[in-house]
């Protein structure tokens, strides 16, 4: 239950303070005075968008706090306990909106996401007005109404996931034959593309072996001529290493006789010796190997270009071009077995569709349940609320759209059938649409008469009705006003109205009202009193017209009330 709503600088709110009570609490006053301010500001506690508009100009900031009583809210609990957050018996909300940037969310001075005062919003209050008679106009808000009233998430989840299945199925047979229609010149074409790579047959690591190939036959003068400067260097040449070398040798061997460590030295000289000689014969090995060969280096150049082309038409590296042979062959395999497996994609999606089938009937059922116990909760709740005549109808319209079924209907997302609210609200007349024949006070009874029909064992304790009284009046406003009072027997009302019928049963009656001081608007939030109470419902009942008469009147309707109850 909302025990205090705090705000600070909201819109043209400076200051309010307000405290609530169990039953029906009412809300009046003269339109534009900041009653949907204060419903504004309870929005923000609940994680309604909040913006910088909002700021009260001139102010250093807004600020929306709220206390609730936890009690036996056990959705509550668990919400609470999901989100990490302490229990406690009372639960405060705060929420600041700075001039500039984002604000902050606190639950318990525990700092939150926006997202979670979402959370446990849905299981506090419940907002009920005017936006959700156009709810109720829009026939695919009337299937979620009924889902929820039956508790068919689990049939629901599973349509969901079937019609999914069927849809990729589908997609999956559709493009097949859409390759189907082009496998012929799909074919070919990676025939032509086969040829070519099998005309060049390449192989591993010949890109890479032919690259050096390339690299010694465009320079092979300069190799020859590097290679015999050095064999003269080494061997050949008068003067040459090994010479030198040799007489070296020689010397330490005319000492070694003197001193043991020279012939040591002699024989390491002397390996050297054989190592530099099979170097210079390596060297003319090699150089007899090197040959200038145009016709040799013209062929490869050649083939070193068709492996360039080719790589870059396959996207690959040359040196993987020889990988791109197998892909293509294997595509080309794929392609030769597509009637085996467009077989196999309409078996798929056969079965998809027997299964899609299964769970649509078992949703279907579900809802046919839950709309016979709908119509004849509502039947109870529009005789009620003065509209006994009335016939409240649930209809199943079978789907137009979607994916076909193999016994004919059509399944969408959220299953094979549209669900219409009708209503005939005069005897003899056939059921339509509510949409279409729901005056404005007819739609605001039916509203009333779903929340109330509607409502789970664990919902909100309270409730919110912006306004839920427009189009009414007389007769009709009195068995609304009865029928909210019995409602608040199940949990707190929160209740904007303008008419008096409603504001007399009220159990809390705050009056709203505005005054400009200094230049600036200030809203005014008073909790009645009983000669409060007598003021505002003489204004609610003789408007500018406001005299004795209408404060006599007002007492009365206090009085004929106090008696009833």
């Amino acid at each position: 239950m909302l025990l205090t709503l705090r705000i600070e600088n909201l819109a043209i709110i400076e200051s309010a303070c307000v405290s609530f009570g169990p039953g029906l609490n009412v809300l009046s006053g003269e339109t534009g005075t900041g009653k949907s301010v204060l419903l504004q500001g309870l929005a923000l506690i609940l994680g309604s968008k909040g913006g910088t508009h909002l700021v009260r100009t001139g102010s250093s900031g807004a600020q929306v706090s709220a206390s609730f009583s936890v009690g036996d809210n056990l959705a509550l609990q668990r919400r609470l306990r999901d989100l990490g957050l302490p229990l406690s018996d009372t639960l405060e909300i705060r929420r600041t909106l700075p001039p500039q940037g984002s604000g902050r969310s606190y639950v318990n001075d525990q700092a939150v996401k926006r997202t979670d005062l979402q959370s446990l919003g849905s299981v506090l209050v419940e907002f009920s007005g005017q936006h959700e008679q156009r709810l109720l106009m829009d026939c695919e808000h009337h299937r979620t109404l009924l889902d929820r009233h039956g508790r068919c998430a689990p049939e629901l989840n599973r349509v969901l996931g079937a019609h999914k299945a069927l849809a990729d199925a589908r997609r999956a047979l559709r493009r097949l034959k859409r390759d189907a229609d082009r496998v012929e010149e799909q074919q070919e074409y990676l025939r032509f593309q086969l040829q070519e790579l099998k005309e060049l047959s390449p192989e591993d690591a010949e890109f890479v072996g032919m690259e050096q190939s390339l690299l010694g036959l465009r320079h092979a003068e300069d190799l020859r001529s590097g290679a015999r400067n050095a064999e003269r260097e080494l061997y050949s040449a008068e003067g040459s290493a090994l010479d030198r070398l040799t007489r070296a040798e020689s010397a330490l061997r005319g000492v070694a006789a003197f001193d043991e460590r020279f012939g040591a030295q002699a024989d390491r000289l002397a390996e050297v010796l054989y190592l530099v000689e099979d170097i210079a014969q390596e060297v003319q090995g090699v150089m007899r190997q090197v040959k200038s060969n145009p016709r040799s280096l013209d062929e490869l150049e050649r083939r070193r270009r068709l492996y360039v082309r080719l790589a870059r038409k396959h996207g690959c590296d040359p040196s993987e071009l020889h990988l791109c042979v197998e892909r293509l062959e294997q595509e080309l395999e794929g392609l030769g077995m597509l009637d085996e497996r467009m077989d196999e994609a309409a078996m798929v999606v056969e079965d998809a569709r027997v299964q899609a089938m299964v769970h649509a009937d078992q949703l279907s059922a579900a809802r046919q349940r839950a709309a016979v116990r709908l119509d004849a909760a509502m039947a109870k709740e529009l005789g009620s609320l003065a509209m006994k005549q009335s016939r409240f109808c649930t209809a199943l319209i079978p789907a137009t759209e979607g994916e076909r079924l193999p016994d004919g209907r059509y399944l969408g997302a959220l299953g094979a059938e549209d669900v219409v609210f009708q209503l005939s609200a005069n005897p003899g007349e056939e059921p339509r649409a509510v949409a279409k024949v729901a005056s404005g006070g007819e739609l605001s009874r039916v509203l009333l008469g779903l929340k109330i029909a509607l409502r789970g064992g664990e919902g909100p304790r309270s409730w919110v009705f912006d306004e839920i009284d427009a189009g009414i009046s007389g007769k009709a406003a009195e068995t609304v006003g009865a029928k909210l009072r019995e409602l608040s027997g199940m949990g707190q009302l929160l209740c904007i109205t303008h008419l008096p019928q409603i504001a007399l049963l009220a159990d809390t009656h705050l009056r709203i009202s505005k005054r400009v001081k200094s230049g600036r608007t200030r809203t005014q939030i008073e909790n009645l009193d009983l000669d409060g109470r007598v003021e505002e419902l003489a204004r609610l009942v003789g408007g500018a017209a406001l005299g004795d008469g209408s404060r006599s009147y007002a007492r009365e309707l206090l009085a004929a009330y106090d008696q009833v109850a």
